[in-house]
């Protein structure tokens, strides 16, 4: 590998790699804010990570599919909103991301049973897994469409931006769906 490319790729990884560090230690902060609320709700503990995770997904599954159309020119940036494939893919990343949630919630119930460390009322556990999914995975997946038009736009890769979006925005989804579904 020439000097040349390892030049380019830390000029082009390097901004994205450090204000990933930043938002994920700002998630952990908050993670950490809430710390003893959340250990006295093993379910929560146990519904972040995967909530995370999953919403870090959807993001870099819509940001790829539309750098991947930006690319071949299907969309354009500057029309991008008023486009059907993006309007398709949004459709169908936000009907997924709340099936997903709530599939996450019914399966971290069942583990908290088994475990027995359900206290927590199974059908607000639910409740709080899917508002905090859907509300996850709609700032991931906007994030994801930002990221994805300003790196095509300026030629740097922002891809971990879209999962250090959801790691930072996970613990304060799943505080914000706990308040509002007055859990803790």
């Amino acid at each position: 590998m020439n000097y040349r490319v390892i030049g380019s790729v830390i000029k082009e990884e390097f901004p994205a790699i450090t204000l990933s560090l930043i938002l994920g230690t700002i998630g952990g902060a908050i993670l950490n804010s809430n710390f003893e609320t959340i250990l006295a709700l093993p379910p929560l503990l146990a519904l972040e990570p995967p909530l995370s995770d999953m919403a870090g997904d959807f993001g870099l599954m819509i940001g790829a599919r539309l750098m991947t159309a930006l690319k071949l020119g299907y969309i354009r940036p500057r029309v991008l909103f008023r486009s059907k494939v993006l309007r398709k893919n949004l459709i169908a990343t936000l009907s997924v991301g709340c099936l997903a949630s709530a599939y996450l919630g019914i399966v971290i119930l069942l583990a908290s049973y088994l475990g027995g460390l359900l206290v927590i009322n199974p059908s607000v556990l639910v409740e709080v897994s899917f508002f905090s999914g859907f509300l996850l995975v709609l700032v991931v997946t906007f994030s994801g469409i930002l990221f994805s038009v300003l790196s095509f736009k300026y030629g740097i890769d922002l891809s971990p931006l879209i999962t250090s979006v959801g790691d930072l925005s996970g613990p304060a989804c799943l505080m914000i769906g706990a308040r509002l579904l007055q859990l803790i």
